[in-house]
């Protein structure tokens, strides 16, 4: 161990420490890097970022948690009743610097049909089916767009079965929206009595019975 106090002031060494450090980081960087780091300037930065903004788990871990809490019935927020963001952040491989569309209005109709997609690329399978019973169960989404547009799962099971239901709730068990209609009080008549949302109506009640 080096005892400073025997070479200069402790104030003087901080002071050329730092100067040095300086030095390095006005260092002109490399083609295609930003910046010239020096050991720890990565992690501060890094501390930095996760304080201001929190810490952004990859999709795969993420995933687990979401199961160990469906498990567990415990929710991880009202956000977690929707289709989770994808992950931009990877330490080795995968998805990295991602643009991400969610809510830009120019993407909205990019994951659904639009009115036109029906009429025109799906007008083969429309005879025989209520043009206005598809539009009042199936057309119910919008990204920040204009225009709604339509669930794609259900309208290519309603194609395939000739049969309308509420076939969104048949891919899996949402736990969470479930709990969240139960927790709001949301009933089966609110939800349509007719049966459009039977599934949804029918897992709300199952929870009040287990409840009890």
């Amino acid at each position: 161990m080096i005892d400073v106090a025997a070479l200069t002031s402790l104030e003087a060494y901080q002071q050329g420490g730092r100067a040095f450090l300086d030095g390095i980081r006005r260092t002109p960087p490399a083609p295609a890097f930003d910046a010239v780091l020096v050991p720890g300037d990565f992690e501060h930065r890094s501390r930095a970022q996760r304080l201001a903004h929190g810490v952004e788990v990859p999709d795969t871990i993420y995933r687990q948690i979401e199961e160990c809490a469906g498990k567990l019935d415990v929710a991880l927020g009202e956000d977690a009743v929707g289709v989770s963001k994808f992950s931009k952040v990877s330490l080795f491989s995968g998805l990295n610097n991602l643009t991400d569309l969610t809510l830009d209005p120019r993407y909205a109709a990019i994951c659904g049909y639009t009115k036109e997609n029906l009429d025109t690329v799906f007008a083969a399978e429309l005879p025989g089916l209520d043009r206005e019973q598809i539009r009042d169960r199936y057309n119910g989404y919008n990204w920040r767009g204009s225009e709604r547009i339509y669930n794609p799962y259900d309208v290519l099971r309603l194609f395939h079965s000739r049969e309308f239901d509420a076939h969104w709730f048949e891919t899996g068990s949402p736990t969470f929206l479930v709990k969240t209609l139960f927790e709001r009080r949301v009933t089966s008549v609110s939800l349509g009595g007719d049966g459009e949302h039977r599934g949804a109506a029918v897992g709300v009640r199952r929870r009040r019975r287990l409840r009890r």
